[in-house]
């Protein structure tokens, strides 16, 4: 028996999916204050300031990215039960002459 139905599994992808998209749309973003600012975000004496401007936007992003998808699909569908099997998927097929 898995731990986690494939209904689960398929929505945490998803979740998961979106905050990774999200962070990682910030990346191109969060570049672009090297433009802004090139004398404190830059990747010399500043690039510690860049890295933490574009890991907090990035953190921001997943997180809102993650709330967004959780607003679409805000719980996992339950679980069917499911169908009895019938005895013909179980017996094997009678043996030919």
């Amino acid at each position: 028996m898995a731990l986690m139905s494939k209904a689960v599994r398929r929505w945490l992808r998803g979740w998961v999916g979106a905050a990774i998209a999200a962070g990682a749309n910030t990346l191109s973003t969060g570049l672009s204050v090297v433009v802004i600012d090139p004398a404190t975000f830059n990747f010399g004496a500043g690039f510690t300031n860049l890295v933490k401007a574009v890991g907090i936007g990035a953190l921001v992003q997943a997180a809102v990215g993650a709330a967004l998808f959780l607003s679409k699909s805000p719980l996992p569908p339950e679980e069917e039960d499911e169908p009895a099997q019938s005895l013909g998927r179980i017996l094997p097929p009678p043996a030919r002459d």
